[in-house]
C-alpha cells in the first residue's frame, strides 16, 4: 500500500514538473541561436560559433543530463526555423 502510495506521488511530481522543461529547453535554444547567428555574421568559422553556442546552451540547461551536441544541434535549428 505505502508503494503504491510513492508511486503515485512520484508521478504526480513528474507530471507536474513536465510543464516548465519545454520552456527552459526553448530558451536555452534561442541563446544558442543568437550566439551562433551574431558570431557567423561578424565572420567567425563555424566550429568556433558552434563551441560557443554549445557551451551556452549547456550552462542554461538545468536538466539532470548534459544536453548532447545532437540535440542542442536541434535546439538550434528549431529556433532559427
Amino acid at each position: 500500500m505505502a508503494a503504491k502510495r510513492y508511486q503515485l506521488m512520484a508521478l504526480a511530481l513528474g507530471l507536474s514538473c513536465m510543464g516548465s522543461l519545454p520552456a527552459e529547453a526553448n530558451e536555452a535554444g534561442d541563446k544558442g541561436a543568437e550566439i551562433y547567428c551574431f558570431m557567423r555574421k561578424t565572420g567567425n568559422s563555424h566550429n568556433v560559433s558552434w563551441k560557443a553556442a554549445y557551451e551556452r546552451i549547456k550552462r542554461q540547461s538545468t536538466g539532470l543530463f548534459k544536453t548532447s551536441p545532437k540535440h542542442a544541434a536541434v535546439m538550434v535549428t528549431e529556433s532559427v526555423v
